[in-house]
């Protein structure tokens, strides 16, 4: 059995960020918080994933995915071409998708957009959300994670 196909764990599962992921996620979707003007605004919402791999109660994230998207303003949409190499990068190291860290120019909600638009409809995979394209954000407690 893959990592890719094991289910994700029952709810009430544990997440284990290391510590240099996290760091990581949070450098890279800063970036993007004083990147071009969008709508007479300064800054864009920056995008990571997380994968890794499962097992019987929790999840282990392994590594942090870097699009390096465009600057968008209020909004990251993924090329076709960056979720074609997402998924490879996936399919490649067989792990599993487990979450997308992304940024909001205010507060730390979930936006109409990013449930229309998830990257993930699968029972198990979260959405963490850092307000204020996470200039002060430093735990994953500071978040909101869907």
């Amino acid at each position: 059995m893959t990592a890719r196909s094991t289910r994700y764990p029952p709810a009430g599962f544990h997440v284990r960020i290391p510590a240099a992921v996290w760091t990581s996620a949070l450098d890279e979707v800063r970036s993007y918080a004083t990147v071009g003007i969008h709508d007479g605004r300064r800054g864009s919402e920056g995008l990571v994933y997380f994968a890794g791999i499962p097992t019987a109660d929790a999840l282990i994230v392994t590594a942090v995915f870097r699009l390096h998207h465009e600057p968008q303003g209020d909004c990251v949409k993924p090329t076709p071409a960056e979720v074609r190499w997402l998924l490879s990068m996936l399919r490649e190291r067989d792990e599993k998708l487990i979450a997308q860290l992304h940024t909001h120019r205010h507060g730390a909600r979930h936006s109409p957009g990013d449930d229309r638009m998830a990257t993930s409809f699968h029972d198990g995979f979260l959405s963490i959300v850092a307000p204020s394209f996470a200039v002060d954000v430093e735990r994953i407690s500071q978040c909101i994670v869907h």
